[in-house]
């Protein structure tokens, strides 16, 4: 896969499709013919960090307005999006367990979409807030 658009710092998505695997979902992803700013690819194992009702229904009519709030300082990232619904908001920055994201101050799971980069579930349209922290372990332990 390609991305031929400019990059963007994030990015709302309404539509999610669930792979097995990492072999089943980097076959499709690399296969050509997806557009990751219109549907995000899950494995199977993610769907466990989501509510039991994520799925996304119906469409979009309007997207999503994304606003970066702070430059990334220091592993911190703060973002607003205003969401029409419920969808997912898309980080393209490299999935790693050491980052953390609160939700509206509430602490939510980060899941892998594409196998590779952080996206938030948003469950229901409004306004949301999105502080993004990295953490690792050794930060942890006063290394």
């Amino acid at each position: 896969y390609r991305n031929q658009r400019p990059r963007q710092g994030g990015y709302f998505v309404a539509s999610a499709k669930v792979f097995s695997s990492w072999t089943e979902l980097r076959a499709e992803w690399l296969g050509g013919g997806s557009d990751p700013s219109v549907e995000i690819y899950l494995e199977q194992s993610e769907l466990k960090k989501l509510p039991q009702d994520w799925a996304v229904k119906g469409t979009v009519d309007s997207p999503a307005k994304v606003i970066q709030m702070k430059a990334d300082t220091a592993g911190e990232e703060s973002w607003v999006v205003e969401s029409p619904r419920a969808g997912f908001f898309v980080r393209p920055v490299l999935f790693e367990p050491a980052w953390r994201c609160r939700l509206n101050g509430a602490v939510v799971p980060l899941v892998a979409a594409h196998g590779l980069f952080q996206a938030v579930w948003l469950p229901a349209a409004g306004r949301y807030t999105l502080d993004f922290k990295y953490q690792p372990f050794s930060r942890d332990m006063g290394a």
